[in-house]
């Protein structure tokens, strides 16, 4: 009785540290070694397939190009068994490891040839965008990168984005596919609406960037953002330094002294203006962007003039005189840069309106006078009154425009006294 008790318990020993064995070598064979280079290139290659074929769901096109390279891996690994056998040294273990390689493509090969694909889906619906909402598409490391999108109503709630290198292939990307890992990309979900914006951090190592939108469902790219990060502190200076010069370029073009007298006649020539001279010269006296010291204390020369000359110093700086500059020096940069571009976005708005506020006001009493002619007595009264509380509103319209711009003002672009420029002794 004791004997075959005995005999049991060896028996179902010997099985479970055979059953052991063999579930362990069943995980060794998928493992890479620098013994077998080849056999490890096999693998590699097989496991760049694996989210593919367990994902189930695939395209004729795609099916296809999976099967093809998988008889083309067994062709491979089955020569490499072969080889191992016929010499008399060759590798037990290597000749092991192509067996269960050979016997795991074989299963994938007979399943995916007895898959019916899955029918290529229709077109995505058209009008879907991203694009930056700065006016630039360089930033530094850590800089808050927003985007604006929009997106047909048969793609709202249905979409996701990711950041990646620029560098990263195009390729099918599902939201919810357990087999393909999104989370290096950042993955935001973008809310069941029309049109939003979100925003990344952008990377710390420089170069260009993807920021790119995927169907949730089919994986398919819809479009693509793109964007460059700079993270050597001189070219970002030299990078600053043009975005500066540009934005101001482009602000004078439109509001500068030179340009001032064209920009009120075109803005108050359907109102039938005969004193947009006079809006000129408030205009100038408020905005004006000349940058001589006399001006100092005018949006133009805050906004535009003072942040370009601060650059351009800190440049020649570190560029001629071999200045040297700290990562303290850096994050202030970054975050003066960060704080104008906030402001800069918000600035032209400002300009818009107030132009608008005046040209308004200059029509309304164009067309008072012309009314007024045909009126007498009370009803002339009236009307010059009602007219004169219409220019009284907007008037203190334009003076809370003029406030916001001097409230952008107060809050200083760099929070850090300026180096003075020093020559080498």
């Amino acid at each position: 009785m004791l004997s075959r008790v005995f005999t049991k318990s060896v028996v179902a020993l010997m099985l479970s540290l055979i059953a052991g064995t063999s579930a362990a070598f069943g995980q060794i064979w998928l493992e890479e070694t620098p013994r077998f280079p080849v056999y490890s290139r096999l693998i590699r290659q097989y496991k760049e397939l694996k989210p593919t074929i367990d994902r189930g769901k695939m395209t004729p096109t795609v099916q296809n190009r999976v099967l093809a390279k998988l008889i083309e891996l067994r062709s491979v690994a089955a020569q490499l068994k072969k080889n191992a056998e016929s010499d008399p040294n060759g590798s037990e273990e290597l000749k092991s490891r192509c067996t269960m390689f050979v016997r795991d493509l074989d299963r994938n090969i007979t399943r995916l040839q007895q898959t019916k694909p899955t029918p290529a889906p229709g077109p995505l619906p058209s009008g879907a965008s991203m694009r930056l909402t700065a006016n630039t598409t360089i930033f530094a490391p850590a800089d808050d990168v927003e985007f604006r999108f929009t997106l047909p109503e048969g793609l709202q709630g249905k979409v996701w984005v990711g950041i990646m290198k620029s560098s990263e292939p195009h390729r099918e990307l599902p939201y919810l596919e357990p087999s393909i890992n999104i989370n290096p990309y950042q993955p935001k979900s973008l809310e069941s609406r029309a049109d939003g914006v979100f925003q990344y951090s952008a990377p710390q190592s420089g170069g260009m960037y993807d920021v790119r939108m995927f169907d949730k469902e089919s994986g398919r790219e819809i479009t693509t953002a793109q964007f460059r990060v700079e993270d050597n502190f001189v070219e970002e200076l030299r990078a600053w330094k043009k975005e500066l010069f540009d934005a101001r370029a482009q602000v004078e073009a439109r509001y500068g002294s030179n340009a001032i007298r064209g920009t009120f006649v075109a803005a108050f020539s359907t109102a039938g203006a005969d004193d947009w001279n006079g809006y000129a010269s408030s205009w100038g006296e408020r905005f004006w962007l000349d940058h001589t010291s006399t001006y100092q204390s005018t949006a133009g020369f805050a906004f535009y003039h003072k942040p370009l000359e601060r650059v351009s110093d800190s440049l020649r700086n570190i560029t001629a005189y071999r200045l040297p500059y700290s990562n303290e020096d850096v994050q202030h940069y970054r975050q003066a840069m960060r704080t104008w571009r906030v402001k800069n976005v918000k600035l032209f708005p400002l300009f818009e309106e107030y132009i608008r506020i005046e040209a308004d006001r200059n029509r309304d009493m164009k067309e008072t006078r012309a009314r007024v002619r045909a009126l007498s007595g009370a009803a002339r009264e009236a009307e010059e009154k009602a007219a004169a509380k219409r220019s009284d509103a907007r008037r203190l319209k334009a003076t809370q425009v003029v406030g916001k711009i001097n409230e952008l003002k107060l809050t200083p672009i760099f929070a850090f006294t300026a180096a003075t420029p020093k020559k080498p002794a």
